[in-house]
């Protein structure tokens, strides 16, 4: 078993240093191993950008979206306000199949959004 250095990369957004124009050729994205493009909304400008490069260059990317939590949080708040309008409460089942629904369409509107098979979607917080 061999054991191979792995180093991060940090990269800075566009306009910190190098022009637009040359920014991707100068941080040498063609030479990268594999790319974690991480994200707490949709992607910007900038890392589609990115992500045409990385395509163009075959250069293997995850897109991951963070704070998931996040957005279930809020759609729970949405549904739960729906339910107490009707003088119920929101049930487990209907609990789970929500956040089940919330991950299923953030993964499939950005993986057809940015043309991709697979995005992560992570959470800092304790599992719902």
């Amino acid at each position: 078993l061999e054991i191979y250095p792995c180093g991060f990369a940090p990269v800075k957004p566009f306009g910190t240093g190098y022009p637009q124009e040359t920014y991707l050729r100068s941080l040498g994205v063609r030479h990268f191993d594999v790319v974690l493009l991480i994200t707490d909304q949709q992607f910007t400008e900038a890392e589609l950008i990115l992500l045409d490069e990385l395509q163009h260059w075959k250069v293997p990317f995850f897109l991951v979206r963070n704070k998931i939590d996040l957005d279930i949080a809020r759609e729970l708040q949405n549904e739960q306000l729906v339910f107490s309008d009707r003088g119920e409460e929101l049930d487990d089942g209907s609990r789970e199949k929500l956040v089940d629904d919330t991950l299923t369409s953030i993964r499939d509107d950005l993986a057809t959004l940015y043309s991709v098979n697979r995005v992560y979607c992570i959470s800092t917080m304790k599992q719902h």
